[in-house]
């Protein structure tokens, strides 16, 4: 309903489908701190879906008490992204991408706390935790994202840093599938929160994350790196 209200220029472009394709492509592979980004956010997303969304149902309906308990740990998720959100009303990191990949860590929180079978209340700590981690990840990723790549190329660079994390869903849930004639659920739920360690542990190694930080003003709307 706003949107008739918004008045864009339209761009004038006079290139092809596959050569936006290469000069994307071109644009992503040149930032190491983009690709490694997106390679561990993909790992991270299928662990976090999987693991919250499909084997926190079954856990939670095995060791603890249902429905009920799965809404308790619903809302202290959804309590964490707001406070997530106050936290980055306040809260300027001048290390953007660095934050965004330690924050997004502690989505492995609650699954590690379920998989382990630990009481109710030590679960909700850890979902309000991760609410607040993946609010502040999603943030500080998008506040780096705009200040380091040039306007004309955020469109190209965003559909390929999308492109494996939406990819993986499906990927994992199949890969799920196939394990749980052999796992345990809760092993599976300590299997995600494992993968999501180690992929931020990892994507933290790479040393062009670590520049990827906070311009002031004039600088990042002419930044392009």
């Amino acid at each position: 309903m706003l949107l008739p209200g918004l008045r864009l220029q339209a761009p004038v472009t006079t290139s092809s489908p596959l050569s936006d394709l290469r000069v994307g492509w071109a644009g992503f592979w040149s930032r190491p701190w983009l690709w490694s980004y997106t390679t561990a956010g993909t790992v991270l997303v299928a662990a976090w879906l999987v693991g919250f969304q499909i084997l926190g149902l079954l856990v939670t309906a095995q060791r603890y008490a249902g429905a009920r308990d799965w809404g308790l740990i619903q809302a202290a998720y959804a309590a964490g992204l707001l406070t997530g959100s106050l936290v980055c009303l306040r809260w300027k990191p001048y290390r953007l991408l660095a934050i965004a990949i330690a924050t997004s860590g502690a989505l492995a929180l609650p699954l590690i706390a379920m998989g382990s079978g630990l009481p109710l209340p030590v679960v909700l700590i850890a979902a309000v935790l991760a609410g607040i981690g993946l609010d502040i990840e999603v943030v500080t990723f998008t506040t780096a994202f705009q200040q380091h790549v040039s306007p004309t190329e955020q469109g190209r660079l965003s559909a390929f840093s999308g492109l494996g994390e939406r990819l993986s869903i499906p990927f994992g849930c199949l890969v799920t599938a196939l394990a749980a004639h052999s796992w345990t659920s809760h092993g599976l739920l300590l299997t995600c929160g494992g993968l999501i360690v180690a992929a931020t542990l990892l994507n933290l190694c790479v040393p062009d994350v670590h520049r990827i930080n906070r311009l002031p003003g004039d600088m990042a709307s002419a930044s392009g790196t």
